[in-house]
């Protein structure tokens, strides 16, 4: 959470005006508009937050506790308010065509290094029926994205944003991880022996990507209890979206983030059928990768037992092939548009 200091130089970063500083004051500055409540098919609750030092209400497992997990984990989130006063009014025709104003409290208010904005919290199945039943408050884009029109005006007039989430978007791998290390992240009895973190560290060290479960074998007898804490400590790094912490043997571990991509860089990854040979027994990802350097290789044949390679062959022999994947990003994903 900011103190006084650093929120107002982020609110001066940012060049929110007058009108929209007196709004995130009062944001900020008050208790949620209400107490929520579960249901037949909700279970409601509260999560203690490091970040925030207060408890944060949601009103689902599956969805809303799934933001206040990210929200708590990603360092671009600054703060995040559950049930945020004041309520926003919001105005749309109403499928038979009536005007309707309404005053609505969204689930957050969500304060980003670069942005801040209300967010509402629907299933997928919720978003499709509030669409039909109101078409111009809940629209669905062409890419799969959730919008509010009103919600996105009103925000409009103060340059903040209104972002509807939908359970579509959670990543259940990144979720179920983050809930496995809440348990290594609040337990103030847990201690990592300096031996533990000495050889674990070292083992990391000497073999970047090294799995959990081959981690565990190379340590012992330091447990997998020290190799998780470290991983919750941020001593360690994985990544939380690739594969479930539970499945030791498919989760690689680093020392930090830059090690990780340094190593995917200079890996290349099994690509099942796609993968193929050449006449030199050297495994290629694309078949028209392959056809140019066989083509290559045809012009300019192996050296003969003996024989000194050329320049041009020997560079053929250091030929090395990496997939490059584009993220993009809008807005301020993943927690607001």
């Amino acid at each position: 959470m900011l103190d006084e200091q650093q929120y107002q130089c982020w609110c001066r970063s940012l060049g929110f005006k007058r009108e929209t500083k007196e709004l995130l004051d009062r944001i900020r500055s008050s208790p949620p508009a209400r107490r929520v409540g579960g249901g037949k098919k909700r279970v409601a609750g509260r999560y203690p937050s490091r970040k925030m030092g207060v408890t944060i209400q949601f009103e689902s497992h599956s969805n809303e506790l799934a933001a206040v997990l990210e929200y708590e984990n990603d360092p671009d989130c600054l703060e995040f308010y559950d049930q945020p006063q004041p309520c926003i009014p919001l105005e749309y025709r109403a499928k038979k065509g009536r005007q309707l104003p309404v005053l609505h409290t969204a689930d957050f208010f969500v304060l980003r290094a670069e942005s801040a904005g209300w967010v509402e919290c629907k299933t997928e199945q919720d978003l499709v029926n509030l669409a039909e039943q109101s078409p111009e408050r809940f629209q669905k884009a062409v890419d799969g994205t959730w919008h509010c029109r009103p919600g996105e005006d009103y925000a409009s007039r103060f340059a903040l944003c209104y972002y509807l989430r939908s359970s579509r978007e959670t990543d259940l791998v990144y979720r179920r991880n983050l809930e496995f290390l809440e348990d290594y992240r609040r337990c103030a009895t847990l201690m990592i022996a300096e031996a533990a973190r000495t050889a674990v560290l070292a083992a990391v060290r000497a073999r970047p990507g090294i799995t959990v479960a081959e981690l565990m074998q190379v340590t012992n007898p330091f447990g997998p209890d020290d190799i998780y804490g470290l991983i919750a400590a941020a001593d360690l790094y994985v990544d939380l979206h690739a594969a479930p912490l539970t499945d030791a043997a498919r989760v690689p571990v680093f020392c930090s983030m830059e090690e990780a991509q340094t190593h995917s860089m200079v890996t290349k990854p099994d690509r099942g059928p796609r993968r193929t040979t050449n006449q030199r027994g050297r495994q290629m990802t694309d078949p028209e990768v392959f056809r140019i350097l066989q083509s290559a290789l045809n012009e300019n044949p192996p050296p003969s037992a003996g024989s000194t390679p050329t320049d041009s062959q020997a560079d053929q022999q250091r030929i090395g092939f990496m997939p490059i994947t584009v993220h993009s990003c809008k807005g301020i994903v993943p927690a607001l548009r």
